[in-house]
């Protein structure tokens, strides 16, 4: 069972991170959008997910480098 109080912490760090990623994906589409508030909100969000999900992706690669070289590197390779 998980810890209430994990849960919650996650919680909030993943709302942080989303926010981070809704600003920045604001910025880059509202540069060139000419459309409606709601269209606008469609679009940010969209790309707030799959700059968040790159990001998520990459360290997760990171990671599997990391695991990849310290495994080589134990059985001398």
């Amino acid at each position: 069972m998980t810890d209430p109080a994990l849960a919650h912490d996650r919680h909030k760090r993943v709302e942080a991170e989303m926010h981070h990623w809704i600003v920045s994906a604001r910025r880059m589409v509202h540069d060139d959008f000419t459309g409606n508030e709601t269209e606008l909100q469609r679009l940010v969000m969209q790309a707030a997910s799959a700059m968040m999900m790159q990001d998520r992706l990459a360290q997760i690669q990171d990671s599997l480098d990391e695991i990849k070289t310290a495994l080589h590197q134990r059985d001398g390779r």
